[in-house]
């Protein structure tokens, strides 16, 4: 079974939150095979009573891989506003990468997210309207390498069963691996890393 990070194709399906579990996504092939998953949790009990109130919340996220093992942890900055950012570290805490999210635009362009490295030296980005799930990922030199959406013609619809889901594909392969996991881990935390 490959790793979410090697895969073309997969499927972010919302997870129940369960007593020591605050909930999650799981990181599914079109078969329903299970490629990783992302663990979430909103800090401290204010964090939780202001989440309605377009206060961008701090967040850790974990990406984990097939077997359970944490690829990296994206951190969402706390804020108010449309400006998002976050940063990507590896399990030992070495940054990675950052994320920063523009205010919304007018138009069909939506909102433009960027990571870059700690260096600011371009990753990748995403394009589009994340609400409704026509988001284009483009690598460090702007070429076009995949789409984000939120219906999938050729997916078994048993995973479909509720709406909670949406699809990362790539069209092309991200050659550097590195660059490969950021940038996949941050397409599927991009439900997370907006509200």
């Amino acid at each position: 079974m490959p790793e979410f990070y090697d895969a073309m194709y997969m499927i972010v399906k919302r997870m129940a939150a369960v007593k020591k579990r605050p909930g999650g996504y799981e990181l599914l092939t079109d078969k329903g095979g299970r490629l990783g998953e992302l663990e979430t949790s909103v800090r401290g009990p204010i964090s939780r009573i202001l989440q309605g109130l377009s206060v961008i919340m701090p967040r850790k996220i974990e990406v984990r891989d097939s077997k359970g093992t944490v690829i990296c942890v994206i951190r969402k900055i706390p804020g108010y506003g449309a400006g998002i950012q976050a940063t990507v570290a590896r399990p030992d805490g070495q940054r990675v990468a950052k994320v920063r999210v523009g205010k919304r635009e007018m138009g069909l362009s939506g909102q433009k997210i960027e990571v870059v490295d700690p260096a600011d030296k371009p990753v990748g980005s995403m394009v589009g309207d994340w609400r409704s799930w026509n988001i284009q990922i483009f690598d460090e030199q702007n070429g076009l390498v995949g789409k984000i959406t939120k219906k999938s013609e050729h997916v078994n619809r048993v995973i479909y069963a509720d709406d909670e889901h949406y699809a990362v594909e790539l069209m092309r392969p991200i050659p550097n691996e590195g660059r490969r996991r950021v940038m996949l881990s941050v397409a599927a935390s991009l439900e997370l890393l907006m509200t």
